[in-house]
């Protein structure tokens, strides 16, 4: 076979700085090239490998990552009026239906705290909650374009949904600053804990929102099961109503729902000051950790299947 040997004129790196710096010839077959190893060993026989490759993704993608997180805040409400209102406009609106028919006698529920500020709490939480698990697999699907024809990681994109579900939460938290100003209440100190209690119980988001990727990235019935599935897991959540004092199977679904914990300790936080659900909610928190590390090889893993499939 013939070797053809092309020269291109390039610019030294260290020459280019001063102006009139002659071009020097390179070789294109003399310069190092990057080496690529190909197996058709699993990656599961090199755990470290893996891991390590896994990490270094992430890490190499941190200014695609915010690229991609920058682009899509400013186009998400750029054609829209009202902006960042529309972040609010979900909460305010599923709590007024319910203060409506609390007012309307419909529904007597007895909170130790205002309902008002007991339900915005609860449905500013819940529905960042919903959105963040909706959020991975969004993001894997907005940049199968790109990622199926470019060596680009996914999780990229991933990573990039996640923050911006996470930044529309915080968004959505300022709007308690003016209830609790209008309503006089005052957060108890154990307000600081907050974070900690979103944060364990946005884990279990994330946990389920990694894991849906694979199967909802081929079968689009499984994101729309998984959003109609999570919204029946609200009227089984302390969102709209506490946890009856009264015995009974309902209210034992309540106490076992996994999801419980999460929506009453971040409530408690900064209503009562109660610790009752502090211990479940880390607990499930810590679970939640392990899932999502796993979740991550399980995509790495079936990644190369997964391009594959989506771009053909």
């Amino acid at each position: 076979m013939t070797r053809y040997r092309e020269c291109f004129p390039v610019v030294d790196a260290t020459e280019a700085v001063s102006m009139g710096s002659p071009q020097t010839l390179v070789d294109p077959l003399d310069s190092p090239l990057e080496v690529v190893e190909y197996s058709c060993d699993s990656p599961l026989r090199h755990p470290g490998k893996l891991v390590a490759a896994m990490f270094g993704d992430f890490i190499r993608s941190r200014e695609l990552i915010w690229t991609l997180f920058t682009r899509d805040m400013r186009a998400q409400f750029r054609q829209s009026v009202l902006g960042y209102l529309w972040l609010l406009l979900p909460p305010v609106a599923t709590a007024a239906v319910w203060l409506f028919l609390q007012s309307q006698k419909i529904l007597n529920v007895q909170t130790e705290i205002p309902y008002p500020v007991f339900i915005l709490v609860g449905t500013t939480v819940w529905i960042s909650f919903v959105n963040l698990i909706n959020a991975p697999l969004q993001g894997f699907n907005n940049g199968k374009a790109i990622y199926t024809k470019l060596n680009v990681p996914p999780e990229a994109f991933v990573m990039s949904a996640v923050l911006r579900a996470i930044l529309n939460f915080l968004i959505r938290i300022g709007i308690l600053i003016p209830v609790f100003v209008y309503f006089k209440f005052t957060p108890p100190w154990t307000a600081f804990l907050f974070p900690v209690a979103v944060m364990s119980f946005f884990l279990i988001a994330l946990a389920i929102g990694l894991w849906a990727i694979p199967f909802g990235s081929l079968f689009s019935d499984v994101g729309n099961f998984l959003t109609n599935f999570v919204r029946i897991f609200m009227y089984l959540s302390p969102v709209i109503y506490p946890i009856g004092r009264k015995t009974g199977w309902f209210k034992a679904i309540m106490v076992y729902n996994p999801l419980t914990p999460g929506v009453a300790w971040s409530r408690d936080t900064i209503t009562t000051g109660s610790y009752e659900w502090a211990v479940p909610c880390l607990v499930y928190g810590g679970i939640s950790v392990i899932l999502i590390f796993l979740a991550l090889i399980f995509l790495r893993i079936s990644r190369p299947h997964l391009v594959a499939r989506l771009g053909m």
